[in-house]
């Protein structure tokens, strides 16, 4: 598959091997009807998770690989709502909710993602973690 847009994520509090910031790249384009989150490795770029199906509605559902287990997970599209973020409002956007059960330890806790998809612009913020801590990435600007 073609990519569609390559961001960076720069994790200035992560190390690399080399101590400089972490950098991560994230490809985000459309494969088999789905829009599809593929992390670069070694060089090579990886499925991660099919983050919305084309033409999906409020309350369908579909299938993921799952966080790292290999086990595939199930993803809703939680229908529309409006977003505020640094880069600005965005209407229209779409929520869509992926879930995992994992084990911690000796506990089962849910893990997951919700990513918001504002038209025109892509994803706007994300939410990841658990039930009991989250983590939240949000646009800044647009240039």
């Amino acid at each position: 598959a073609e990519l569609g847009y390559v961001i960076h994520i720069v994790s200035p509090e992560d190390e690399d091997r080399e101590g400089g910031p972490k950098v991560e790249q994230l490809s985000w384009h459309v494969e088999d009807g789905y829009l599809v989150m593929s992390e670069e490795k070694d060089g090579k770029w990886r499925p991660l998770f099919r983050i919305f199906k084309v033409g999906s509605k409020k309350g369908d559902t579909w299938k993921s690989p799952g966080m790292g287990d290999g086990e595939e997970v199930d993803v809703e599209n939680l229908g529309t709502e409006e977003v505020e973020v640094p880069a600005g409002k965005y209407s229209g956007v779409t929520h869509v909710r992926m879930r995992s059960k994992m084990k911690m330890g000796d506990q089962e806790v849910t893990y997951g993602f919700d990513f918001y998809l504002a038209p025109k612009v892509g994803i706007v913020q994300m939410k990841m973690g658990t039930d009991k801590e989250e983590a939240l990435l949000v646009l800044k600007e647009v240039k």
